[in-house]
């Protein structure tokens, strides 16, 4: 990333390259650091939040999902991805005995659910 280090968008493009090498760590340093360099904009965000969701890792890709739909909210991609991160969440949550936590996640993706917009 020489050419223009303080642009975030070579390393997102970067991160998107290497989630198809299946090199899941680096890619998401580097959405990490597009996300450091242009906070303010939404690619390292939604990258990372579906890598994240793609990993399996529902806690981490909740909030960025969130992120991006509060800035995005006409975003497929990233509503598809929070229902599900926010669905497989919460049944982690209900097997670690927390149900309380569990509902509150479950009542935010059918509210999600609720507010999509039908497809074109």
């Amino acid at each position: 990333m020489t050419a223009r280090p303080e642009s975030a968008g070579p390393h997102n493009n970067l991160g998107s390259v290497l989630v198809r090498r299946g090199r899941f760590d680096e890619a998401a340093a580097q959405f990490r650091e597009a996300m450091r360099l242009a906070p303010d904009r939404i690619g390292g965000a939604l990258n990372l939040g579906l890598l994240s969701v793609m990993q399996g890792k529902y806690a981490e890709a909740i909030p960025l999902l969130r992120h991006v739909l509060a800035q995005r909210p006409d975003r497929p991609d990233a509503r598809a991805a929070l229902e599900r991160a926010l669905v497989k969440r919460a049944g982690e949550l209900r097997r670690e005995g927390r149900p309380g936590e569990a509902d509150s996640l479950a009542g935010e993706s059918e509210a999600l659910l609720r507010d999509t917009p039908p497809p074109r």
